[in-house]
């Protein structure tokens, strides 16, 4: 092509058809691949974005759930602590029993004695 444009007169100062072409298909590719590179640029931030919600969400779960581990940790020491108070009055209660009882077997024993 460029000895026909040269033997015609064109000197080959202008670019063959197939350079042009060859050009252009340069020119799209690039362009293709930088709207490939923007749209997987875009995807990632959106992805960054889940990511970050996420993790976000799931840090406030488990503080939520810290929060209520807490609260019935605090209502277990709370029991607890109401059951040694119970178990402390239940030892008097028995110890009061014990004593009432010996009395009453004294006291039994005593008008058994008065009654021979």
């Amino acid at each position: 092509d460029e000895r026909a444009d040269a033997a015609a007169g064109g000197g080959g100062s202008e670019p063959s058809g197939s350079l042009v072409d060859e050009i252009i298909g340069l020119k799209l590719r690039t362009a293709n691949q930088e709207a490939t590179i923007d749209d997987l640029s875009s995807r990632l931030r959106g992805s960054d974005a889940v990511r970050e919600e996420t993790e976000r969400c799931h840090r406030s779960e488990l503080n939520e759930l810290e929060r209520g581990r807490n609260a019935l940790q605090c209502q277990l020491d709370m029991a607890r602590h109401h059951e040694t108070e119970l178990n402390e009055t239940l030892a008097s209660q028995e110890a009061k029993i014990s004593e009432l009882r010996r009395e009453r077997d004294r006291a039994e024993a005593d008008r058994n004695a008065l009654l021979l």
